[in-house]
Order: structure tokens, then sequence, then C-alpha cells
């Protein structure tokens, strides 16, 4: 992989249009002030995509990730390993040259300690891809889903992976919508 961090004017990254459908759909039923937390956002793919539906709705987005340089490692991401991209700066960079970084809240720490800084039912829309083990995600899940909102949305990326989506079923049920690799659930 060459030092490239945007293609065709976004991002590069795993996240796809299809995964975008219901995230986008979550965004929509924002009202002006909301909250929408997405937790790990890599190199701002996702990020920049839902972001219109967040300016649409008055929303307000705060991405928050550990942009750590070995995680390409610890994945065993051969695509990423090398390239000379250090995900916290391209980060930085991507949102700048979008627009975007004036807009958003950002916190580099690890996702589940970040719920600590949120009051329960203060957020309309979690979106969970950010450590992809099942530890991982049962732990963001027990930390936001009491952020979360009635009538809110708590989602994710990567429900094919057997850890994700094993964590996702076994706290929440099957999951209320699916488009691509995202899920989600609404909060009764």
């Amino acid at each position: 992989m060459n030092k490239t961090i945007m293609e065709n004017g976004v991002p590069v990254g795993w996240f796809k249009e299809t995964d975008l459908k219901i995230y986008w759909e979550a965004v929509m039923t924002c009202q002006p002030g909301d909250r929408v937390v997405e937790l790990g956002s890599w190199l701002g793919r996702s990020a920049s995509m839902v972001f219109p539906a967040v300016q649409k709705t008055g929303a307000k987005l705060t991405c928050i990730d550990l942009w750590a340089e070995d995680y390409a490692a610890v994945l065993d991401l051969k695509e990423w390993m090398d390239s000379g991209v250090v995900p916290w700066e391209a980060f930085q960079e991507n949102m700048k040259r979008l627009g975007i970084i004036d807009h958003i809240g950002i916190l580099r720490m690890h996702s589940y300690k970040a719920a600590e800084l949120f009051e329960d039912d203060s957020v309309q829309v979690v979106y969970i891809d950010a450590d992809h083990s099942y530890a991982g995600v049962m732990k963001d899940i027990d930390a936001w889903y009491p952020k979360v909102k009635k009538d809110g949305w708590i989602m994710g990326h990567d429900f094919s992976i057997k850890g994700v989506r094993r964590a996702a079923t076994e706290k929440l049920g099957q999951p209320h919508k699916r488009s691509g690799s995202s899920w989600g659930y609404q909060k009764k």
C-alpha cells in the first residue's frame, strides 16, 4: 500500500456504502443537538461518510479511537504494515482536508473508558467499530448501552466477524436492522 490516505475524496478503509445505510438512517432520527458517538474511526472513512447526515440533523458527532500506531501489526493487517501511514496523523489530515475537523469532537482514548465522560441517556446513536474482539465488543456494549437514549440506536460494524456477532447477539439479541456489515438495535 502506498501512503495514500484518501481515495476518490473519501478516507481509505473497509466501511462501504452498504454499511452506511442503517448508520445514516439512525443519524437521521437525531434532533438538533443530539449526540452521535463513533467508537473506532481509524482514518475517518465512516465518520466522513455519515457527517452529511449529522450536519443535516444538527447533531454533534464525537469520534473516539486510540489511533494506535501498532494497530495494524496487532491485527496482522498486512496491507497497512510498513505503509508509512500513521493513523492518528492520517485521521487528522483527512478531517482537515474534508473541512470536518472543526465540527466534530475527538477523544483519543479507549472507547469503553470514554463512556465515563457521557451521562446516561445522553446519546442518540452509538456506532461500535473499535476493538473487534468478543471481549472488546462486550465491554463497549456494557459501557455505552446506558448512555443511549430511549428510542436511540446502538449499532456497529463488522457483524461478519464471529466475536463481534457473538457479543452483539448475546447482549442484545438479533439485530433490529442489518445493512452490509452494519448491525443495529433500537433501545426500547
